[in-house]
């Protein structure tokens, strides 16, 4: 009885819902594990929004590297 009352305590719809609904606007999903950091005494959110902004200064800098490969294989 344990076990039935287990299986259907699971419903599929939460399960298939996106994970990151509860994630502030320009958060990874990538660095979500940052913030257990705060358990180690480090600040965890601050960690996390610093990591987050480096890889996103990252994505630019490639973006812009590849525009220029782009915009010189056109000339």
């Amino acid at each position: 009885m344990l076990f039935l009352l287990a299986v259907s305590g699971c419903d599929q719809r939460e399960s298939q819902a996106p994970k990151d609904q509860d994630q502030p606007a320009g958060s990874r999903s990538e660095t979500k594990t940052l913030e257990a950091a705060g358990l180690m005494g480090y600040d965890g959110k601050q960690l996390r929004k610093s990591v987050d902004k480096v890889l996103d200064a990252r994505d630019q800098k490639n973006k812009e590297v590849e525009d220029a490969i782009q915009k010189s294989e056109d000339q």
